[in-house]
């Protein structure tokens, strides 16, 4: 569910045109999904579920970052 849902709604955060208007209205919609998800955005539901399963799962944010710290480094050597 991590890889096939929530990572890729999140690897390309790249605003539609009418959220990305300008640099607040960007910085207000990034606020909302990594702290408020208060819209009803794809994105702000992934969020949500990664915090409902962080919260009631007993190890799954530290399995999230090691997936996460591992595209990363793969991303690294690949020079993506």
């Amino acid at each position: 569910m991590l890889l096939q849902i929530i990572i890729p709604y999140f690897k390309n955060l790249d605003l539609e045109d009418s959220e990305a208007e300008d640099a607040k209205e960007t910085v207000n919609y990034l606020n909302d999904i990594c702290s408020e998800q208060k819209s009803s955005t794809v994105r702000c539901h992934c969020a949500k579920l990664l915090c409902a399963l962080g919260e009631h799962s007993v190890g799954f944010l530290t399995f999230a970052f090691t997936i996460c710290q591992n595209l990363v480094v793969k991303a690294v050597e690949l020079d993506l």
